[in-house]
């Protein structure tokens, strides 16, 4: 019984120090940059990626716009997904059912060259319902293909 519960609480400890490490999920309309080789932009980062300005894509955070990529100097975009369990809906009350289920991360990553003719890379998590307007754009805007790093996440965009 003694260690039934000593291995209870070393796993609920585990779920809390990974639910507090882990970023929360960005919702509506966000995205959030999760990494890449712009120096300019801290991870975590959440704001507005926008597809839809004239011949640029623009990442935009607290009314201050953080990158600004001309669609032509794109020579790269790439979508995956990650899936993972939702422990920590489970630990706030959620039932146990809930840790069953799985929370999708929705990840683009877009290679380009900066002004001074450098390669960069930019990866930003995308909120689910912002997924398959924006491959869209970036497709139609760049004239680049999209690469996906799984038959599963082509299936669930297409």
């Amino acid at each position: 019984m003694r260690m039934n519960f000593r291995i209870a609480s070393y796993l609920v400890s585990l779920a809390l120090l990974i639910s507090a490490i882990a970023p929360a999920a960005v919702r509506g309309r966000k995205a959030m940059y999760t990494g890449g080789t712009i120096g300019a932009i801290e991870r975590g980062t959440k704001g507005i990626l926008d597809c839809s300005e004239g011949s640029d894509l623009v990442f935009t955070a607290h009314k201050q716009e953080l990158l600004r990529v001309p669609f032509s100097n794109v020579t790269s975009i790439e979508y995956g997904q990650h899936a993972g369990r939702r422990i920590r809906a489970v630990l706030l009350g959620g039932g146990w059912p809930l840790l069953f289920s799985h929370k999708r991360r929705h990840y683009l990553s877009i290679g380009f060259t900066d002004l001074a003719g450098n390669s960069q890379g930019a990866v930003f998590e995308l909120a689910k319902h912002t997924v398959r307007t924006t491959l869209a754009a970036l497709k139609a805007r760049t004239g680049k293909e999209i690469e996906f790093d799984s038959e599963d996440a082509k299936k669930n965009v297409d």
